[in-house]
């Protein structure tokens, strides 16, 4: 049985070496450069194979002197001096092939960081996007609800447009809005003219005022006097569906009861 035993044991050994050798010759055709494709384990795996010459010299020589210590054999000074310049060869070698092993872990640990940073900087932005919005939101629901915080949030907004103009000495605590209690509609062009004779003959040229508001309107959004209204798409009344047909329908039966009711009340009118 041991006899058994060993013989398989060769055959394995044998074959896995057989394997080895024909991979490294493989590899020996396909180059060992420009295989970035590779996972970080194979890329580990292939350092080692590229290294299996020499590993396998060195394997050699240390199962030699493994042999020769076991043996009790003791080499002649030379060949110790020798077999102790092969070991440490073997070590450097062995030694070279971690070192670039450990540098393709540590690139991959320093590149797994990076993506693990960029993702989380993601969920960070969204995170500030989500708190901007929520944000807005309150604030547009404290104009609508609380005047007086509408009246400050103009008073912000006109100061704003104010200093975006091009050649007028802005002054923040003007505005021209008639419902904030600011009174300007008279005495605005006196103090526009006033701050254009402050400024040089360039700003002078290239200073022009633009209304921005509607009179006696109080909202903070930006408003112009022509506004673009959505309609209701035309393929609603194209192909409409039958809730919306019915819906029509209803509509035009009331505008014509409402129109028949007028007919009615103006004969009475004249009799």
């Amino acid at each position: 049985t041991d006899n058994v035993n060993d013989l398989s044991e060769t055959s394995a050994t044998k074959q896995n070496t057989s394997l080895q050798m024909n991979i490294y010759a493989l590899f020996l055709r396909l180059g060992f450069n420009n295989q970035e494709n590779l996972t970080f384990k194979d890329q580990i795996t292939l350092k080692k194979i590229e290294s299996y010459f020499d590993l396998k010299m060195a394997e050699t020589w240390t199962n030699i002197q493994t042999d020769l210590d076991n043996k009790q054999i003791r080499p002649i000074t030379p060949d110790i001096e020798l077999l102790s310049c092969i070991s440490e060869w073997c070590k450097k070698q062995i030694n070279n092939v971690q070192s670039k092993q450990q540098e393709i872990l540590d690139a991959t640990k320093t590149y797994e960081s990076t993506e693990e940073q960029k993702y989380y900087s993601s969920i960070r932005k969204i995170i500030r996007n989500q708190e901007y919005a929520m944000e807005n939101y309150n604030d547009y629901i404290a104009r609508t609800s609380n005047h007086q915080y509408l009246k400050e949030a103009r008073i912000k907004q006109l100061s704003a447009i104010n200093a975006s103009r091009i050649g007028r000495l802005n002054d923040f605590n003007k505005s021209s809005d008639i419902n904030v209690d600011i009174q300007k509609n008279k005495s605005e062009s006196n103090q526009i003219t006033s701050q254009l004779s402050k400024c040089s003959n360039h700003d002078k040229g290239s200073s022009i005022y633009h209304k921005t508001d509607i009179d006696k309107l109080n909202v903070t959004a930006f408003c112009s006097q022509t506004i673009n209204i959505d309609s209701t798409p035309k393929q609603l009344f194209q192909h409409p569906s039958k809730l919306v047909d019915e819906l029509i329908k209803l509509v035009e039966s009331n505008e014509q009861l409402l129109f028949n009711d007028s007919d009615i009340s103006d004969h009475e009118m004249k009799d």
